[in-house]
C-alpha cells in the first residue's frame, strides 16, 4: 500500500511540475483572451498594506472553539494511545503480548474522530 500511494504522490508532484506554472502569460496552453481576462480581473483586487486584523481573529469565538475542540481531540487521542494499552491489561484482563487484535482495537478508537469529522463536514459544508 505504501508504493501505490508514494507512487501516486510521485505521479501526482510530475504532472504538477510540468502542467503549472506561475504566471498565466508563461502557460503553454491558455489563450491570449484567458490571460488577458485573469490578469485584469486579478491586477485591480491585489493591496500590499493591508495587514490582517490578527486581534479580531484572536477575539473571535469561532476560533476559540476551534482551538478548544482540536484540544480536546488531541488530547482524547494521545490519552488512547498511550492509556489503551494499560486499559486492555488492566480492565479487560488481557495480555496485549498475546492479544492480536489490540492493535486494531487502537486503530480503530483513534481514527474514529477522523471518521467523524469526515461525515459531518460531508453532511454540513461550510
Amino acid at each position: 500500500m505504501f508504493y501505490i500511494t508514494g507512487s501516486i504522490a510521485v505521479l501526482w508532484f510530475v504532472l504538477w511540475f510540468l502542467l503549472t506554472t506561475d504566471e498565466p502569460s508563461s502557460h503553454k496552453w491558455i489563450s491570449k483572451s484567458e490571460v488577458n481576462f485573469i490578469e485584469e480581473f486579478r491586477a485591480g483586487k491585489t493591496n500590499a498594506n493591508i495587514t490582517p486584523p490578527y486581534l479580531e481573529i484572536l477575539m473571535s469565538p469561532a476560533v476559540w472553539v476551534i482551538i478548544l475542540a482540536e484540544f480536546a481531540n488531541s488530547w482524547g487521542l494521545f490519552m488512547i494511545l498511550t492509556e489503551g494499552p494499560n486499559f486492555i491489561s488492566e480492565v479487560l484482563d488481557q495480555d496485549i503480548t498475546k492479544v492480536k487484535n489490540s492493535a486494531n482495537f487502537l486503530a480503530v478508537l483513534t481514527n474514529h474522530g477522523f471518521n467523524f469529522r469526515m461525515a459531518f463536514s460531508m453532511l454540513y459544508p461550510p
